[in-house]
Order: C-alpha cells, then sequence, then structure tokens
C-alpha cells in the first residue's frame, strides 16, 4: 500500500532478515500533505476551524490544529484544545449503560417503567429502544424551545427535562420504527444516575475518563475547562465568525454535555481496537453537533482506521463532507472492483435474524460497481450501499461516511447465508425463493 509500509490486511509487523526485528510503519508524506492541504482548503474557506487526529493501522497520521479556539484573542486550535462532541456522548452513555448492565445493576430489557414508574407507556418502553432509537419517544431536540439559547442558559433538573416530553404522544408503538430521539439518551442518563447512585458526570468521568487517562475530557462544565474552545457560527450573509451563546450542559445530559480532545478521543479509540477489557463497550461512529460546535468520530475498526474531528465552528454540511474527503484518500488503495456477475451473485430477497432476536425481509441489489441491501420489512437495518474490498468483504458508504465492514458467507449450495458486520453481528440470511 503507498500510505504506509504496512496494509491493511497484512500481519501488524514484518520480520526483518536477520534479527526478527519488529519494522515500524512510517508515513507516506505525500499522504499527510494530500490531507493537511484538503483540511486547510476547508479551513481557508471558512467551513472548518478545530482540531483533526487521523491514525491507520497504529500510526498517527495526522494531529493538528486549524482556526482559532478562541477568535477574539487568536489563540489557535490544538491537538489538546477541548471542544464539544455533540452526540459523540451517546457513544459513552451507551458504554456506561453496557457497564451497569455487566455489573447486574440492569438489563437492557428493563421497561422504563422500572426507573420512572409514571412514564406513560413506560411498560412498553425498553432500554434496549432507547439505545437503539426505537422507542418511538419524540425527540425533545426538535422543540423550537431548545433552538433558543437563551432559554438554555439556566441549568435545568434532569427531571425537569424529561417533562419536557415526558407527556408526548408516542410517534409510533415501541420497537416497531427507527427514528432518531435525543430524548432516549436523556432517559439514559437519568437511569444510569439511578442505578449507580452517582451523576451521570460523575460516572463518565470515574468509569471511563479516568482509568483511560482521557484527562482532558470534561462532562461536568461547572468543573472548569483548561483549554476550551469557543463556539462560533456565521450569521446569515456574515463570513466572520460570531461567538455562539452559552448553552448549560444540564440541558443535554447523556445525549450532548460532554467536551473531549481529538487526543483524549483517540485513547478511546485504541481502547475500544485493542483492549479486550474495553472491546464490549464499543458502539461504533458518530457525529455530533450543537450550539457553536461539530463533531465526528470515525472509526473503520476492521481496518484499524479512525477519522476524529471536532470543530468550534457551526457549518451545515462541511464536516461530514471534510469527513468522507478525507476517508476517500485512506481507502483509495483498498477498493477494488468486482465483476459485474460476481455482484449479481448477492441479489436476491433474503430472511434476516438479527443478532438480538429480530426478524426482517432484505434486499440486496447491484446497482453499477456497488451493492445495495434494503430493508423491506421493519426498516430496522435501512437502505445502505457497500462497495467491494475482496469478493466476499465489503465496506459500507452511507451519504457522508465510510463505515463498517460487511463478510459475507455461503452455505454449501453457493447462496449467501450470513452477513457479519464487523467481525461481530452475525445476521442469518435465508434465500426467498
Amino acid at each position: 500500500m503507498k500510505k504506509v509500509i504496512l496494509t491493511f490486511v497484512a500481519i501488524a509487523g514484518f520480520l526483518a532478515s536477520c534479527t526478527q526485528a519488529e519494522t515500524v510503519p512510517t508515513p507516506d508524506p505525500a499522504l499527510i500533505s494530500r490531507i493537511d492541504e484538503l483540511i486547510t482548503g476547508y479551513t481557508e474557506e471558512g467551513e472548518f476551524s478545530g482540531s483533526v487526529l487521523i491514525a491507520e493501522q497504529g500510526f498517527v497520521v495526522l494531529n493538528k490544529g486549524y482556526g482559532f479556539a478562541d477568535y477574539e484573542r487568536e489563540i489557535p486550535n490544538m491537538p489538546h484544545t477541548q471542544s464539544s462532541i455533540g452526540s459523540v456522548t451517546k457513544l459513552f452513555t451507551c458504554a456506561a449503560i453496557r457497564m451497569e448492565a455487566e455489573r447486574g445493576a440492569l438489563t437492557q430489557d428493563d421497561t422504563l417503567a422500572e426507573y420512572i414508574p409514571d412514564y406513560p407507556r413506560g411498560d412498553e418502553i425498553t432500554i434496549s429502544q432507547l439505545l437503539n432509537h426505537t422507542s418511538g419517544i419524540v425527540d425533545y431536540a426538535n422543540d423550537m424551545v431548545y433552538d433558543n439559547p437563551k432559554y438554555m442558559a439556566d441549568p435545568i433538573t434532569i427531571e425537569a427535562l424529561i417533562d419536557r416530553f415526558k407527556y408526548e404522544p408516542l410517534e409510533f408503538d415501541p420497537g416497531t420504527q427507527y427514528d432518531y430521539s435525543n430524548s432516549g439518551y436523556v432517559l439514559l442518563g437519568y437511569i444510569i444516575e439511578q442505578t449507580s447512585g452517582m451523576s451521570f458526570y460523575e460516572y463518565i468521568e470515574k468509569e471511563i475518563f479516568t482509568p483511560l487517562e482521557m484527562n482532558d475530557s470534561v462532562a461536568d462544565w461547572d468543573a472548569g475547562f483548561s483549554n476550551k474552545a469557543l463556539g462560533y457560527y456565521s450569521p446569515s450573509g456574515s463570513s466572520t465568525p460570531t461567538k455562539y451563546p452559552e448553552v448549560h450542559h444540564t440541558h443535554i445530559v447523556g445525549t450532548g454535555n460532554l467536551f473531549s480532545t481529538v487526543e483524549d478521543l483517540y485513547l478511546w479509540y485504541q481502547a475500544l481496537h485493542s483492549d479486550e477489557s474495553w472491546m464490549p463497550y464499543d458502539s461504533g461512529s458518530a457525529y455530533g453537533r450543537g450550539y457553536g460546535y461539530r463533531a465526528a468520530f470515525i472509526p473503520i475498526h476492521a481496518l484499524d482506521i479512525v477519522v476524529i474531528m471536532l470543530s468550534n465552528f457551526w457549518g451545515e454540511g462541511a464536516m461530514s463532507e471534510l469527513v468522507i474527503d478525507v476517508q476517500e484518500i485512506l481507502l483509495e488503495d483498498d477498493l477494488i472492483e468486482l465483476d459485474a456477475s460476481v455482484l449479481d451473485s448477492f441479489a436476491g430477497e433474503y430472511h434476516a435474524l438479527l443478532p438480538d432476536g429480530g426478524v426482517t425481509t432484505i434486499r440486496i441489489s447491484r446497482v453499477g460497481d456497488h451493492i445495495i441491501i434494503s430493508d423491506i420489512g421493519s426498516n430496522l437495518l435501512g437502505f445502505f450501499s457497500l462497495y467491494p474490498l475482496s469478493p466476499e468483504r465489503f465496506i459500507l458508504k452511507a451519504e457522508y461516511t465510510w463505515g463498517q465492514t460487511f463478510d459475507f458467507r455461503r452455505d454449501d449450495s453457493d447462496k449467501i447465508s450470513q452477513m457479519i458486520i464487523d467481525d461481530v453481528f452475525i445476521i442469518e440470511l435465508t434465500l426467498i425463493e
């Protein structure tokens, strides 16, 4: 591979001819230059301001700040600059729930009513559904009040926050559809507090930040910051960064209240990727946004690639576009072309048995040089495109990111029988004749 000495499919080190010493990966200067120039271009166009860390095969390709953490005082962004991670917070909330389940304090089959007895239809809503955005609970972030930073400047209790959406009718029966809901993660934060006896902030700092030495990460903003980036946006018709009004972290507990740095988030990635004691807490990738900030934590574990970006500038789409531009540079030597006949061999409709016991029907079709998967049953899997890394392994390409790997297994009749996501989640497939 052109990018680093080690390829994605090779053993982690070569053996030297005489000493059998391990070869250390070295960067491709051209790769680093291309990525740096790309991000610099976004910065100069006023579409990005923040910190970026990119790593592959255990080697940090780029770790750099762009623009200013404080435009008024011209304090530059640095790798250790603390910035809001927005909805990347949800990955930590999910990890905390799994920790509590591991300790026997809860199960993902517990109902919401066990923690909030008077929650309407709470006996139908499970922790698993809150995690997976299938509870039907409305997203309180769509409430127009929450578009008003002045309202969010004052602290609020988590109980009062829950009351903001508690009595709204469900959008659908629990477990029957998917619809992204920040409200579910506020409820998960509350459940963590009930089972642990700690505040959500204390829990995340004690159980995750401290053991991983994520020393620059902050859950409770009132405790203070050492290198905080201020959040900015550009008013309509202006190219000048304008400071976004401050909001209070209690309005986004469990769903968007964490601050971190790209270097701390890389510690998080390394633990999830290579430490067996932390791997069970991996919940994949996430984008985050909110009140002057953007964030991206996008790992591809099967290829040991991670792209981490924290921006203190609110742009409409630049963050996700920048991530996929970077990923395509990193992946350009890994994607292959398959004959149409090989891609056609995947086509058909399948009964799909999901890891959690759920069932649906999917359709696999060839479109040009790739295949697409459509959930035509429950929409629990959704719709996505897969591009080949080998005749059996594909990588997901969504609108603004490359993501999970999908391995397909065939039975003795050469029919597709399994779809394995990221080497972990096995979906049993039965072709509908």
